[in-house]
């Protein structure tokens, strides 16, 4: 028999509920019976134990039996018993780590009936199995363990959580993947201690392959600590500083650096230091003043970018240097300073069309002509294509390496390049009122960020995408797609 909720299954819940508050155990026991490996799991994902989840999964449900009376929506039922669990999980947790710390097997754990060292195997599996739960975020561990208990389907999980089956199936997804290579990553150190004479220091390509995966889902901040350590062992690497002066600074506001600056300074400082090392080195020169945009005074800001221009000239870089002029003036609200640079590009730079027009659509919206920027975010969406996107590409690992190109490849493709360039179009479309021509544009814009080929990006593309309409787009924000995007990112 199938267990994919269905109308019937919500009627008979709520009339358990109603029965249970009336009294009736047995209609209060199969509740307990529907929602225990829920509970259990929520608690796990809390507080990383299995001995300690199941007495208060008791409570919990003790809990729901007394409290039961007050709540007056049966729809809301599995929402509020994941309340109490977290609650109960998190106070508990709270209570435990002011504890004295003291060694424990678990013996308790084990089967009486088994042997000494199968007891110890059993502990060492335990121990195994928390020790890569703890490396998911709290909610994947909860789908995780949700998956192997019961073994229910994506829309009971689904419905049990309220949340979308497609939360769902990105968080297993992304949860058994992150377990996998936990397990590997573990394997991996245990045959590293046991093989003689083998070197177990951390080389500068292992790490550099770990920063990447992070860089790839878009996850800069966690990368720097990689990528200090593939300093330490690499001083002079350029690519390594350019790499960890990335991880400081990208996707950050200037409001965000103003507040941590000394990862603004740090990045500024290992960029410095590169240039010092290597005074021709233009693209390093780039990084630096591409990330000195967001603090640094105006007067000093443009004076430094026409100086990087006027050395990039006749190099493969002129056309670089020339961008980031024209996005110095993006960043600083001067549209039409911005414009003239672009205008200039457009002529001479083809491989930079699919770049351009979304740009400059961005730097009209910024000049409140909405109907030019419309028409050029509807030239972006045109010249965005797999040929577009290919040349892009090969001039970008021309210029700065293949090595560093594989760095940000995740998050400039096409996917990301027309989701973006679709969303701006319906936010200007509703801007001026055409909400019919909004609403197609938004939901070609949500068929780009739903695409797979965005990978491990994906969550935080859903994520900055919702802050956009909120911020930016108001009355898309209100679009039913939108309102379920953003019920769906805030349980993220």
């Amino acid at each position: 028999m199938s267990d994919i909720p269905t109308q019937k299954d919500t009627f008979d819940e709520a009339a358990l509920i109603k029965a249970a508050q009336s009294g009736d155990e047995r209609a209060f026991a199969q509740l307990v019976q529907r929602y225990q490996a829920t509970v259990f799991a929520t608690v796990v994902a809390i507080i990383r134990d299995f001995s300690g989840a199941q007495d208060l999964a008791q409570e919990v449900f003790l809990r729901a039996w007394f409290g039961l009376g007050r709540l007056q929506d049966a729809a809301l039922f599995a929402g509020w018993l994941q309340t109490i669990a977290r609650n109960r999980a998190r106070s508990y947790l709270t209570w435990r780590q002011r504890q004295p710390q003291r060694e424990e097997l678990h013996m308790d754990l084990t089967d009486k009936g088994d042997l000494p060292d199968r007891a110890m195997e059993k502990v060492e599996q335990r121990r195994l199995v928390l020790a890569t739960l703890d490396a998911l975020p709290e909610n994947s561990r909860q789908i995780l363990l949700l998956h192997y208990i019961e073994e229910l389907n994506t829309p009971k999980i689904a419905q049990q959580l309220g949340i979308t089956e497609v939360a769902v199936r990105q968080r297993l997804r992304r949860a058994r993947q992150r377990m996998q290579e936990k397990m590997e990553n573990m394997m991996a150190d245990l045959i590293k201690e046991e093989a003689p004479g083998a070197d177990f220091s951390a080389n500068v390509s292992t790490l550099l392959q770990r920063a990447q995966d992070l860089f790839q889902q878009v996850h800069y901040r966690e990368a720097a600590p990689l990528l200090e350590q593939a300093r330490e062992l690499a001083p002079e690497d350029a690519l390594v500083s350019m790499l960890l002066a990335d991880a400081y600074t990208f996707a950050r506001s200037a409001e965000d650096l103003e507040e941590n600056r000394d990862a603004y300074d740090r990045a500024l400082s290992l960029l410095d230091e590169v240039i010092e090392r290597e005074p021709d080195n233009l693209l390093a020169q780039l990084r630096r003043s591409a990330i000195s945009t967001s603090l640094a005074p105006e007067k000093d800001l443009f004076a430094e970018q026409r100086r990087i221009r006027d050395r990039a000239r006749n190099t493969p870089y002129e056309a670089v240097a020339e961008l980031e002029l024209a996005r110095c003036h993006l960043k600083r609200m001067q549209g039409e300073q911005a414009l003239v640079i672009y205008k200039s590009l457009e002529k001479k730079h083809a491989w930079l069309a699919c770049v351009l027009y979304s740009e400059i659509g961005v730097a009209h919206a910024m000049c409140e002509n909405g109907m030019k920027a419309i028409k050029f975010f509807e030239r972006a969406v045109e010249h965005t294509t797999p040929g577009a996107m290919a040349a892009l590409k090969k001039v970008s690992e021309e210029l700065i390496g293949k090595q560093y190109w594989a760095f940000w490849s995740n998050v400039d493709n096409l996917e990301t390049r027309q989701c973006q360039n679709y969303a701006w179009l319906a936010g200007l479309y509703s801007a001026c009122g055409q909400i019919k021509q909004a609403r197609q544009h938004l939901k070609q814009s949500l068929f780009y960020l739903n695409s797979d080929a965005l990978g491990d990006a994906q969550i935080v593309l859903k994520q900055q995408f919702a802050m956009q309409m909120e911020n930016m787009f108001p009355i898309l924000a209100m679009e039913p797609e939108v309102q379920a995007l953003l019920r769906e990112v805030r349980t993220l």
